[in-house]
């Protein structure tokens, strides 16, 4: 039985407290029937985490070193160019998302229902909401603002999804085709979504195990910083 190759592609950046861990998760899934490529693309780390990705056996990964850290949407990019499976996998190098949701998030994909998942971050249809190590004021922030920008997300694209924002995304190849990427950094998730909505590509929402992290563990997202960014992207590609 010929098994389907899913290509997952992992940007890494200075994650060494969470990235041997997660390589030996996606390296244990036995998943009937696939067949994982997996691509690494890190950015220059400087706390050791190139070190660790310099270990691992080249036959078994498509290794690929930036020079320079330019941002998640330019790893991507880059392992796009890697890319031989027909379905792509985008997955973040901390644990914030587990890789054991791999199968039920490509399994309507193989089953012909959708060309586009969103593993979303919902409970029992709800968004489950964010907590920062009893952090409160800043679990409000995250989670107000993620309501925010996801009502106005559904309203400018006419959607009904319940976590736009979420950075778990599985699609077939051929969904890109011809697509070309301007985003470097966390804006590129945005990006991507809205092209993929603009070329008629519905996403099927999954719900999917998540654990967030603050700054002080690795997280590397700032409202401030990136959210500004990823608004315009939103306006942006609804306007091209």
């Amino acid at each position: 039985m010929k098994k389907t190759l899913i290509s997952v592609i992992i940007p890494v950046y200075n994650e060494s407290a969470t990235f041997s861990k997660l390589i030996e998760k996606i390296i244990s899934l036995k998943i009937k029937g696939i067949k994982l490529q997996i691509i690494i693309v890190e950015s220059n780390s400087s706390d050791g985490t190139k070190e660790q990705v310099e270990l691992l056996d080249k036959k078994k990964f498509d290794i690929i070193f930036q020079k320079k850290a330019k941002g998640k949407g330019s790893a991507v990019i880059e392992g796009l160019k890697k890319v031989k499976g027909d379905i792509i996998l985008i997955q973040d190098g901390d644990l914030e998302y587990d890789p054991n949701d791999y199968y039920s998030m490509i399994s309507p994909i193989l089953k012909g229902k959708t060309n586009f998942v969103l593993g979303a971050r919902i409970k029992n249809g709800i968004l489950g909401m964010r907590k920062f190590n009893n952090n409160f004021i800043k679990s409000f922030i995250f989670n107000f603002s993620h309501i925010i920008l996801t009502f106005s997300f559904n309203l400018i694209y006419t959607q009904n999804l319940k976590d736009p924002w979420t950075c778990y995304k599985v699609f077939k190849k051929s969904c890109i085709k011809d697509m070309r990427f301007e985003c470097l950094g966390f804006d590129f998730d945005m990006e991507l979504l809205c092209k993929l909505v603009k070329k008629g590509f519905i996403p099927k929402e999954i719900p999917v195990n998540y654990i967030s992290r603050t700054h002080q563990e690795g997280k590397k997202v700032s409202i401030i910083r990136d959210g500004p960014k990823a608004i315009m992207a939103m306006i942006k590609y609804r306007l091209k």
